[in-house]
């Protein structure tokens, strides 16, 4: 009973009243949940005051799961795991995956000064295109920003392109100490708008 009240008091203010940080305010609304239900005739004067004086123990959470961001991957993947439950075959390599967590420990420790906060790696074996490693962020019980997973979420493009571009530029042979070529303005009726590219050190203007 004195369990069930704590966690029936919880969610009323779940960062509030969480009971690894706040216990003593969320002792306090369990005993106001209690008294409701006494009130209102659910337990009796008995049940109420042996529900006010058993102890609460509480248990730090579970973290022996492995590569949760993977399992929380296939979770998300309906037709993934069987609806029966059973053992499912993976490409990951645990120990590997185990590693990379430890590098992207050591690389956020080292770069807290500089307010990084997150890191993502996903290994790739080229040659069968197998995922060996996926490691979403730094702590995945990290409160906030843990269980986002930074390897699989969506994102810009941005300097992943960096070097197509470079190569394209390369076989022109243009680099990037040299001035671009004038081009010509282009007209983008569906945009509504002209493009006029000058040079690299001039301007874009629209």
């Amino acid at each position: 009973m004195a369990e069930a009240a704590l966690l029936a008091a919880i969610p009323q203010a779940p960062s509030q009243l969480d009971p690894f940080k706040h216990f003593d305010a969320t002792k306090a609304r369990q005993r106001w949940v209690l008294g409701r239900m006494r009130a209102n005739g659910y337990v009796d004067d008995a049940t109420y005051a042996r529900a006010l004086s058993e102890p609460l123990r509480l248990r730090q959470r579970n973290r022996d799961f492995e590569a949760p961001f993977l399992v929380d991957l296939l979770l998300e993947r309906r037709g993934t795991l069987p609806p029966e439950g059973g053992i499912v075959h993976t490409t990951v390599d645990l120990s590997l995956n185990q590693w990379i967590d430890q590098v992207i420990a050591r690389q956020l420790a080292a770069l807290a000064d500089k307010n990084v906060s997150a890191a993502a790696v996903v290994v790739i074996d080229n040659s069968s295109g197998d995922v060996l490693a996926l490691c979403g962020s730094g702590d995945y019980f990290e409160p906030g920003i843990g269980q986002i997973n930074g390897a699989w979420s969506t994102r810009s493009a941005g300097s992943a392109l960096k070097p197509f571009t470079y190569l394209r530029r390369s076989k022109m042979a243009l680099f990037p100490a040299r001035s671009l070529p004038t081009y010509q303005p282009t007209s983008q009726p569906r945009l509504g708008f002209i493009v006029q590219i000058i040079t690299i050190t001039g301007s874009m203007a629209r």
